[in-house]
């Protein structure tokens, strides 16, 4: 690692406790692409049709992002020790039983549970982590580890669902996740020391919680909006998605202890930011899930062969995001990030074709993935510069639920491109249909819109540690 701290000067106590909080957000990584490779199988398996497959995703996304702040204030005012054990064991029971759903129902019940035990899990392990490295050195050699093993996340995760799916069955994506949840509760029943609750705050739950249905609804309008669903339905969705939000905003404006204070609600760089982190993911997500089953259905390759055309860019992001760091000290956040998204935006392009070379779609999706990554770390360090920001520690989780939320938009952009029909007409027609051209156009623009939105921050000043923290995984 390029910290300037090796691990054997770390107590050996303390480097497990970095392997078992490093391990935590390596689960919630590893579940969210693993099950991407999936999707195909899971669609024949439980005759899910595509406005409902999206939701596979979707349902993890929304609930991860939407509850992480809520997660974070809990972690404070429950806990932190608590809120990890419970997050890893509800994590275990959400894989559990999305392994054994035998409808879409119940698959997406126990998705639910995932997300809402993943926005437990990671704000904890995360505060337990920087609690645990006090000292300059020894929490930069731990962040270090951390943002490794997010990386690894992404590559692990799309070799082990293209390898579960092809040798085991899809159910085998989920089961894998069980062996590693219950050793994270255990270990961390074991080694953590209990702890007094730290503050007598509300938990901002209620909030949360309509934030997290309005921007349900949200997703299920736009993905409904290409399809023969009914007009009453995009309309009553439309109302959820509103009363959601203004319940969300009257919850922050009368609590004496808002969910998002106003320290950070009022810096209109923090949300400059976060919306190019949220564009970036949403373009990122949206081709990603839109390849693993198009190359599948469409092209005819296998799990397997999936895999090893989409592992690729996994481990371009393994070295982008150490990359990152040195391009922000050279060349400063903002600039970085506009040429980033830029250069995503023009990868994602280049497959605008019917039919895309696969040489071409492995060349362009790793520009793209690495590109991705890069610019989560510049906007991420703008949003979170601590000259700039009080409140670092939320800003570090909103900026991790701009990164959820964007996937779930990028998903549903897809679904609503692709319309009801996906899976049962073919991507590419022989009567010489539209083809992939419109998914990769929309997430093009999608990431060129981020680089316009990064023009009007302001420049920051880059620190070490927001350098090294930053870092973030496709998910």
């Amino acid at each position: 690692m390029a910290t300037g701290q090796r691990a054997e000067t770390v107590p050996g106590v303390a480097r497990g406790l970095a392997l078992l909080f490093a391990t935590a957000q390596f689960i919630v990584v590893l579940d969210a692409c693993s099950v991407s490779i999936a999707l195909p199988k899971i669609a024949e398996s439980l005759g899910i049709g595509p406005s409902q497959l999206q939701w596979v995703v979707t349902s993890y996304s929304v609930a991860f992002g939407g509850l992480l702040l809520a997660g974070g204030r809990i972690a404070d005012v429950r806990g932190r020790r608590e809120t990890f054990i419970a997050g890893a064991w509800l994590f275990l029971a959400g894989s559990l039983g999305a392994a054994l759903a035998s409808s879409f129902a119940m698959l997406l019940a126990a998705r639910v549970t995932q997300g809402a035990a993943a926005a437990a899990l990671a704000p904890a392990g995360y505060a337990l982590l920087t609690d645990t490295f006090r000292e300059p050195r020894e929490r930069i050699w731990a962040l270090g580890l951390l943002g490794s093993m997010l990386g690894a996340g992404f590559t692990v995760g799309t070799l082990a669902g293209g390898v579960l799916t092809a040798t085991f069955g899809w159910r085998a994506v989920f089961l894998a996740n069980v062996p590693v949840a219950a050793t994270i509760g255990i270990a961390a029943h074991m080694l953590l020391a209990r702890e007094r609750r730290r503050y007598q705050r509300r938990t901002g739950v209620v909030g949360a919680g309509a934030m997290t249905v309005g921007f349900g609804a949200l997703l299920f309008t736009i993905a409904q909006f290409d399809t023969t669903a009914p007009r009453g339905s995009l309309v009553l969705g439309g109302l959820v998605a509103l009363a959601g939000m203004l319940v969300f905003t009257v919850a922050q404006r009368r609590s004496d202890d808002p969910l998002i204070p106003p320290s950070l609600a009022g810096i209109p760089a923090v949300w400059r930011a976060n919306a190019t982190i949220v564009l970036g993911s949403a373009a990122d997500a949206g081709v990603f899930i839109f390849l693993a089953i198009y190359l599948q259905q469409r092209r005819g390759l296998s799990p397997m062969q999936t895999t090893a055309i989409l592992i690729v860019p996994g481990v371009a992001t393994i070295g982008a995001g150490r990359l990152a760091g040195a391009l922000v000290a050279a060349h400063g956040a903002r600039r970085t990030l506009m040429l980033s998204l830029a250069l995503q935006a023009a990868a994602i392009a280049t497959m605008a074709e019917r039919a895309p070379p696969l040489p071409l779609v492995v060349v362009a999706t790793t520009i793209a993935a690495a590109s991705c990554v890069v610019a989560g770390v510049c906007a991420a360090t703008l949003a979170t510069t601590p000259a700039r920001l009080a409140d670092g520690g939320l800003a570090g989780s909103l900026v991790n639920a701009s990164d959820q939320l964007g996937t779930a938009l990028g998903v549903a952009v897809v679904a609503s491109l692709l319309g009801a029909g996906q899976l049962a007409r073919p991507l590419v027609p022989a009567d010489g249909g539209s083809g992939v051209w419109p998914i990769m156009l929309a997430g093009a623009a999608l990431a060129a819109s981020g680089a316009w939105i990064a023009q009007g921050l302001s420049t920051g000043a880059p620190t070490a540690t927001g350098a090294v923290s930053a870092g973030r995984s496709r998910d």
